[in-house]
């Protein structure tokens, strides 16, 4: 459960909804469609006599699997003064406690049907909407049945028992706590220059902690009966099911709700135009980066016709262009900021906004701002190029097409998120086949001169923001509004030179390699696996499937990594994949290959870690041999460039300026200490690590990594035919060298410290503490120990969920975790997070411990047992089926030589786990011989001792 803005708030990180459906007036074409969109003609859409609407689709994917969600029409904006932050609290309540569910039985319901607690079974709430999120199996009629008996009494049953309703005070108080810091900070100071004179200002759905703690029963009753209402509902309900019996299940439980006799109006939601530019210039001592943006307030425009629908095609394509030219200026060797970028959305339904934003180096902040605002004027001033165009209408079209092909194949989530949208804010859902015939038709005749006329002015104060924050910090000019107009006027007068698009044409792979073979075949008959081994002895396994139509993964592994060289040449080593993969491939810069590849839909890369080296790919049929290309490059021609090095190192030692601003890095620094000490292997990156960075020698060490894939095992999973397939592995990995050469991680006595570490941190102005609990210690690796492990930590994960969050109110979230390594040796480390009160820190830290020795000495209850076995076998269903599944597995079974065939027998461990098995991994890895417990505190506190005492 969450509370949310209707987007994100923090500028700099708007990610800007380009596929908006956007009206304005866009040139006619002969022969193209105008007028409304239809409706996807897979869409069932209705509205009962109480104003209930109803969308119910049916789709594949996941199979046996409905996505639920009840849209409530209503959020924070709708609160009176003495009700901030019940909407949102509302909302925790309907997991509290229902006219059918007392208490915690519906929680206990969702998990004993195999649902996690927020994967699964969430919701959320904003400015304007509250939804509520299920997905249900649909094997049993009888749990389809009680889910909708759960969306009704989250609609109009939420009982508000009053024991229940004080316990959640905590929790929520928690929440709001969990999210002070810095960025709030920033944030309260900047909603009300933002959302100038509007709701929006003073309505965050957090809301009020003074509300939180006292508001009576009688206050979140009425918000409850004023806008919970039928007219202002929706059931949105998209799965693998019988869209008729949906149908009459949606009718049986929403269509009889009735409306109160007098409703309520909704309060304004208008954000009031202004004339004058508008500023929020501020700084916080915890702030790490200097961030300025230039938004535009516009009108909300229709989204649902043909026109709005070309019209949102030519913005995208103008922003995609954009935004490739300010990230290039990040290859220059001194680059003018560390980020810019620009775009159009909307942040709330009020308003779009049309917003330049970007993170400037220390110091440099008038030439940041300076460079954005020039590439902004000389695209104004020259327009875009065609040869840009026509590659962004390419990578557009091929999006589309690949969207296209996987209709049949999309995840009823995503239909369902969309449908949330149409219903709230009017997106239209034509549905994919009309939208890729709809690009189909309209790209070819957007001109250029239609492009650049999405080119807006910024210059134009009426309705405009100006939002700076950076660093509190001596010796740092913070400009003055007087010189951030200064910035924008002068601009108009700089002379700047043309944009050169800079891409030949030239094909990706001028040389290609002279085939090898393949030398060994064998099939893994139960499932249904090829194995190959190639001339230049790699290994690849290779399954095909249909679970997805336009993709193709691959990854692969050998072991080594750069625990293979001594210490003193350990950075030289870490970075190496890093540093050289910025450079491109071949003559390609890492830019001109993005241009190059442009209309292609694929990805690869090459990494080097501590215990393996691997490169991994993305396709689609269609451009599979293009992703083979890139990666046999990547591993033979890989390219220097010397300015993007030296561009790496300029913007790291600007980024690394301000860390020790920042509570958790400081934290996490403190940890690091207690736990490594000065191993050279686990230092933080400071200047001296920065400079002492040697493109040349990582560039060896690179080749020597990549110089022989004879030890390498490679995974293939997707949809692809064997002919292509074989053609593919024989010309691009069967050619690698494959000189013979065997080799294993080493140990490099790096080992966390042993016995009881406690650390202690004072560091941030906010009254909140943090908390990490780790156990850690060797231990013989086996992977039949896995599973009860895994069991061990979702039944912890539930009983710390039970006693921290629902019987003490003490934490928001709360999270346990465990992994077993083999490799350089068999260690174990499992944990405990959370955030909390620093005055209940303490208290918090024994209940948990208290929760691992009960898990280690008492059988843990049947009913958690079942609930985790249950929720196993729910995602075996559902991951067996994705391509990802089978490539992680094929390549952990096959790197550690366990017998393939039992990846289908996984759905017998959950029925064979025993409550001494989920003990008996308790006792073992969570031992606390070794164990460290670090708090993280606010400087006006004090705590124990400080942490560079405590080690």
């Amino acid at each position: 459960m969450e509370s949310r803005n209707h987007r994100s708030f923090f500028i700099f990180n708007l990610v800007w909804a380009l596929s908006l459906l956007l009206t304005v007036v866009s040139p006619q074409v002969q022969g193209q469609q105008t007028g409304k969109l239809p409706i996807d003609p897979q869409i069932t859409k209705g509205e009962f006599d109480n104003g209930l609407q109803y969308m119910i689709r049916k789709n594949s994917r996941p199979e046996n699997r409905m996505e639920l969600r009840l849209v409530v029409d209503t959020g924070s904006l709708q609160e009176d003064e003495d009700q901030l932050g019940l909407a949102h609290f509302i909302e925790h309540m309907a997991f509290n406690g229902t006219k059918n569910f007392e208490k915690n039985e519906l929680v206990n319901f969702l998990e004993s049907i195999g649902l996690r607690f927020g994967p699964d079974l969430n919701a959320y709430t904003s400015f304007e909407e509250t939804v509520y999120m299920l997905q249900v199996p649909l094997d049993d009629d009888e749990i389809v049945e009680k889910a909708f008996l759960v969306l009704q009494d989250w609609a109009r049953g939420i009982t508000f028992d009053q024991q229940e309703l004080d316990k959640e005070r905590g929790v929520i108080l928690e929440e709001l706590r969990l999210g002070k810091g810095a960025q709030k900070r920033i944030m309260d100071k900047q909603l009300p220059v933002l959302f100038h004179n509007s709701r929006y200002a003073s309505r965050l759905p957090i809301g009020d902690a003074d509300i939180i703690k006292n508001a009576p029963r009688e206050v979140f009753v009425r918000y409850y009966n004023d806008w919970y209402r039928p007219d202002r509902m929706s059931i949105i309900a998209v799965g693998d099911f019988d869209s008729d019996k949906v149908f009459k299940l949606v009718e049986k439980y929403f269509s009889g709700l009735k409306n109160p006799e007098t409703t309520r109006e909704k309060p304004s939601n208008e954000v009031p135009d202004h004339d004058e530019t508008l500023f929020s210039i501020e700084t916080d001592p915890e702030l790490q980066y200097t961030t300025i943006g230039i938004a535009r307030k516009l009108p909300t425009r229709d989204q649902q016709t043909y026109e709005a629908y070309r019209q949102s095609i030519v913005e995208g394509l103008f922003y995609q262009i954009l935004n490739q030219r300010l990230a290039e200026r990040l290859q220059e060797a001194n680059p003018p900021y560390l980020y810019a970028a620009g775009g159009k959305g909307s942040m709330v339904r009020a308003k779009e906004m049309l917003m330049i934003n970007s993170v400037v180096r220390e110091g440099l902040f008038e030439e940041g701002l300076k460079a954005v605002l020039l590439e902004w004027r000389r695209i104004q001033r020259d327009g875009l190029t065609q040869t840009e165009l026509n590659r962004a209408k390419a990578a557009l079209a091929r999006s589309y097409e690949s969207l296209y092909n996987e209709r049949d194949k999309s995840e009823s989530a995503s239909f369902a998120s969309e449908y949330i949208r149409h219903i709230l804010e009017g997106e239209a859902v034509p549905g994919i086949p009309k939208e890729y015939e709809m690009v189909n038709e309209m790209l070819p005749s957007i001109s250029l001169e239609e492009v650049n006329a999405t080119s807006a002015s910024l210059t134009s104060p009426e309705n405009r923001v100006v939002v700076y924050y950076a660093p509190e910090k001596e010796g740092v000019k913070v400009p003055s509004q007087e010189d951030i107009l200064k910035i924008l006027n002068e601009t108009d007068a700089i002379e700047i030179g043309q944009y050169d698009d800079g891409l030949g044409d030239k094909p990706l792979m001028s040389e290609h390699p002279k085939p090898g073979s393949i030398i060994f075949r064998r099939h893994h008959g139960k499932i249904d696996v090829q194995e190959w081994v190639l001339s230049n002895r790699m290994r690849v396994l290779l399954k095909k499937t249909n679970f997805k139509n336009d993709e193709v993964i691959l990854s692969a592994s050998s072991p080594g990594g750069y625990s293979l060289v001594e210490d003193s040449d350990y950075i030289i080593a870490s970075t190496a994949s890093m540093l050289v993969g910025q450079g491109g491939v071949d003559e390609f810069s890492a830019v001109n290959l993005g241009k190059l590849l442009a209309d292609k839909n694929i990805s690869a890369s090459v990494s080097i870690g501590n215990y393996s080296e691997s490169f991994s790919g993305f396709a689609s049929p269609k451009d599979l041999e293009s992703m083979f290309q890139l990666l046999n490059l990547q591993l033979t021609k890989p390219r220097i460039d010397t300015e993007v090095f030296q561009s790496y190192k300029v913007q790291m030692l600007d980024i690394i300026k301000n860390r020790a601003n920042n509570p958790s890095f400081v934290f996490s620094e403190a940890i690091r200490k207690a736990m490594y000490g000065d191993h050279p292997r686990h230092q933080t990156v400071d200047a001296k690590w920065i400079n002492s960075l040697d493109l040349d020698r990582s560039y060896a060490y690179f080749q020597d990594r990549f110089d022989s894939v004879s030890d390498f095992t490679v995974s293939v999973v997707g949809n692809f035919e064997w002919d292509v397939m074989e053609a593919m592995i024989t010309k691009y990995l069967a050619s690698l060298p494959g000189e013979f050469r065997e080799e294993k991680p080493v140990f490099r006595n790096d080992d966390p410290k042993k016995g009881q570490v406690k650390v202690n941190v004072r560091k941030g102005l906010e009254d909140k503490a943090t908390v990490q609990i780790l156990m850690h210690g060797d231990t013989k690796w086996d992977h039949k120990f896995s599973y009860p492990l895994r069991a061990a930590v979702d039944i912890l994960n539930i009983r710390l969920r039970e006693v921290l969050r629902e019987a003490e109110g003490g934490v928001y979230g709360v999270r346990a975790s465990g992994n077993l390594t083999r490799v350089p040796k068999g260690t174990f480390s499992t944990s405990i997070s959370f955030g909390c009160s620093p005055a209940n820190a303490d208290r918090l830290i024994s209940l948990a411990l208290d929760e691992v020795k009960k898990l280690q000495t008492e059988p843990a209850s049947e009913v958690n047992i079942e609930k985790v076995k249950e929720i196993h076998r729910r995602g075996f269903e559902t991951g067996s089926k994705q391509n990802s599944f089978w490539i992680s597995n094929l390549l952990f079974r096959f790197t550690n030589n366990l017998n393939a065939d039992e990846i289908l027998d996984f759905p017998s461990k959950p029925g064979n786990l025993k409550a001494k098995d989920i003990m008996d991994a308790a006792k073992k890895y969570f031992d606390s011989t070794n164990i460290m417990i670090a708090q993280l505190h606010p400087e006006n506190q004090a705590t124990q001792t400080d942490s560079a005492k405590n080690q």
